[in-house]
């Protein structure tokens, strides 16, 4: 699952409905941590603005995944915020 943060609203819908608590606010951003991330959707679901994309039940890319576990890491070919944020560009 992806937040565009551009359009999210920081409301905090998606992350009270998350079942493993993947998702979480850090400073104006909405994160998504995406090795606890199940892709079940409900926070696609519930978000009014519609900034949370991704199909449930579809993983995120490979690529993204392993992105957001060594940002956290802190090893490095991360998104350089070492939080483990999936979001928009």
């Amino acid at each position: 699952m992806i937040v565009d943060n551009n359009v999210c609203l920081h409301c905090g819908a998606c992350i009270g409905i998350c079942p493993p608590n993947a998702m979480f606010l850090y400073e104006t951003s909405t994160i998504v941590f995406l090795p606890h991330c199940t892709e079940c959707g409900l926070c696609a679901q519930v978000c009014p603005v519609g900034a949370i994309d991704g199909t449930p039940g579809e993983p995120t890319p490979p690529a993204l995944r392993k992105a957001g576990a060594a940002a956290v890491s802190g090893s490095g070919n991360g998104n350089g915020n070492g939080h483990g944020v999936e979001a928009a560009p």
